[in-house]
């Protein structure tokens, strides 16, 4: 067994236990490894070992591995993780996922989608603020072939910080999904927090590092 297939091993288990604690099944909890930068050599040995959804933060090197030679015939999954790097950001992205929408409608495909909230409330950080979400999904939640499936956030480095905004979040996704019966995904968690996200009611978590190794800058 190669390094990556017993890390993918050691997380799985993390999952579960985590999961087990609060009386949650991990299959119910969506792995997304997060490959930013990670060579294809690596990727393909996470998904031989039976990881089946990656995340990329540029749309290039999404769709070079979307598309390599490696993946033919194999059933994956890519999410773009990335962030919208402008200003106003309430205000731009209804414009974008219209965007996205007349492109889905063009091409008969549907695109899912969550909204990031920026619960640290850092400015070094994307996301919109508990105020402004409601304003934003009156606006997008009926464009035709987007379906937004809940929320994402990247919490506080400090641990107890991201506990209290990983329960916040749960707080505010358990409210919207009784307004909104497409949510049904509430990513939070990465390799240094899953487990509390987890505990918190995370129905998605993103780890790269702790698979793959920390990315070379």
């Amino acid at each position: 067994m190669n390094e990556i297939a017993e890390r993918v091993n050691e997380i799985r288990e993390k999952i579960h236990r985590a999961a087990q604690r609060v009386g949650r099944r991990s299959d119910d909890i969506t792995w997304v490894a997060v490959s930013k930068s990670v060579i294809i050599e690596k990727v393909v040995q996470a998904m031989e070992a039976g990881v089946s959804e990656f995340g990329e933060s540029y749309v290039q090197e999404l769709l070079a591995k979307k598309n390599d030679s490696a993946f033919d015939g194999k059933t994956m999954k890519w999410h773009f993780v990335g962030r919208l790097q402008m200003n106003k950001v309430k205000f731009v992205v209804p414009n974008v996922v219209e965007a996205v929408s007349k492109s889905a409608v063009h091409f008969g495909k549907v695109s899912d989608g969550l909204l990031q909230i920026n619960v640290s409330h850092e400015v070094t950080k994307a996301g919109f603020q508990y105020s402004d979400v409601q304003e934003v999904l009156k606006r997008i939640i009926d464009l035709p072939n987007v379906n937004i499936r809940g929320l994402m956030c990247i919490a506080s480095n400090d641990p107890m910080k991201a506990k209290t905004e990983f329960k916040q979040m749960q707080k505010l996704f358990d409210k919207l999904s009784k307004s909104y019966n497409s949510f049904d995904c509430l990513s939070m968690g990465m390799t240094n927090d899953f487990e509390d996200a987890i505990l918190c009611g995370s129905t998605m978590v993103r780890i790269g590092s702790a698979l793959f190794g920390e990315r070379v800058k």
